[in-house]
C-alpha cells in the first residue's frame, strides 16, 4: 500500500483519504501534505485564534444571503427528513443527560425570557393550547394519574400545608365547589360563579336577607361568612344557581333548613315584611303566586 509522510508530524502514514481526506490539485499524488488529525488541529487553533472574527463574517453572510440559505436548508431538510430525525433520536439517546442539563441550564438563566415568551403564545394560540392539552390528558390518563399520585405521595406534607393555607385564603371558592358537588349529586343545576355570588350580596347590602346581620357581625359572632342560603331547599331541589342562593348568617340558615319559605319566615323570630319583599323581589317571586316554585337557569 502507497504511504505518505504528514508534513506536520512526521508520521508515515497509509495514502487514503481515511487519512489524508483533502484533496489538493497542486500535490502530485492528489493529496494535501497533512493528515487527516493535524489537519483537525490545525483548524480547531485557528477557530480558537480567530473566533470572533469568523463568527461575524458568518453572520454578515447568513444576513446577505438569508433567503437563499433558507430556501436550501428548507429543500434539503425535505429531502433529508427521515435520516435526520433517524441521526437526532440516536444523538439524544447518546447525550440524553447532558441535553437535558444543558437546556435546564438555559432556561433558568433566561428565565423571564420564557415566561414572556409562554404567556404570548397562549393569548395567540389559547384554543390550540387547550384542544391539545385535552387530547394529552384523555390519551394519558392512566400514565398522569399515577405521575400524580407518586407526586403528592412525595410531597404530602407541602400539600397538605398549601391546602390548608388556600383554603383559608379562598372561602369563597371552596364553599362553591362543595355546594356544586353537593347538587350534582342531586342531580341539580349548579351554575353559580364567585362573581355571582358578591353581586348577590352587594344586592342585599352584605347583610343576611333574613334578620339583616351584616357580614362583619357574623365574622365577630361565629367567626363565619354569610352563608350560600337555598331559597328552595337542596332536598326539596332547588338549584345551586344565581336565583336560589341568597346570603345568611349562621342562625337564619340554621333555622330554616329544609323549611318552606312561606310557612317559616312569617313565623320567625325576626321576620320583617320589607326584608320579605327585598327577597321576593330579587328572586323575581310575583306575591300572586303563593306557591313555592322550583327555581331554574
Amino acid at each position: 500500500m502507497e504511504t505518505k509522510i504528514c508534513a506536520k508530524c512526521g508520521e508515515e502514514k497509509p495514502l487514503t483519504s481515511e487519512y489524508f481526506p483533502v484533496r489538493s490539485k497542486g500535490s502530485i499524488d492528489g493529496f494535501r501534505h497533512e493528515c487527516k488529525e493535524c489537519l483537525y488541529k490545525y483548524r480547531q487553533q485557528y477557530y480558537n485564534d480567530n473566533r470572533e472574527e469568523i463568527l461575524e463574517q458568518k453572520k454578515e453572510y447568513r444576513l446577505e444571503n438569508l433567503e437563499r440559505i433558507t430556501a436550501y436548508n428548507k429543500i434539503w431538510h425535505d429531502d433529508n427528513r427521515e435520516s435526520q430525525l433517524e441521526n437526532f433520536k440516536q444523538y439524544y439517546q447518546e447525550n440524553r443527560e447532558r441535553i437535558l442539563k444543558k437546556d435546564a441550564e438555559y432556561r433558568q438563566k433566561n428565565k423571564e425570557h420564557y415566561k414572556k415568551y409562554n404567556e404570548q403564545y397562549y393569548k395567540v394560540n389559547i384554543e390550540k393550547v387547550r384542544a391539545y392539552n385535552k387530547q394529552y390528558r384523555v390519551e394519558n390518563k392512566d400514565k398522569i394519574a399515577i405521575t400524580n399520585a407518586i407526586h403528592y405521595r412525595n410531597n404530602k406534607e407541602h400539600y397538605k400545608k398549601y391546602n390548608k393555607e388556600y383554603n383559608k385564603n379562598n372561602p369563597d371558592i371552596m364553599r362553591k365547589n362543595s355546594q356544586r358537588y353537593e347538587a350534582k349529586k342531586k342531580l341539580l343545576p349548579s351554575t353559580l360563579t364567585v362573581n355571582q355570588w358578591k353581586q348577590i350580596k352587594q344586592q342585599f347590602n352584605n347583610s343576611c336577607a333574613y334578620c339583616g346581620m351584616t357580614e362583619e357581625e357574623s365574622k365577630g359572632k361565629w367567626n363565619e361568612r354569610l352563608h350560600q342560603e337555598h331559597f328552595i331547599a337542596l332536598y326539596n331541589g332547588g338549584g345551586y344557581t344565581h336565583n336560589n342562593i341568597i346570603p345568611a348568617c349562621k342562625t337564619c340558615n340554621c333555622s330554616k333548613t329544609n323549611k318552606d319559605f312561606f310557612e317559616w319566615y312569617p313565623t320567625y323570630e325576626h321576620y320583617n315584611i320589607d326584608r320579605e319583599k327585598t327577597i321576593l323581589d330579587f328572586l323575581g317571586y310575583t306575591t300572586e303566586n303563593t306557591q313555592q316554585l322550583a327555581l331554574f337557569l
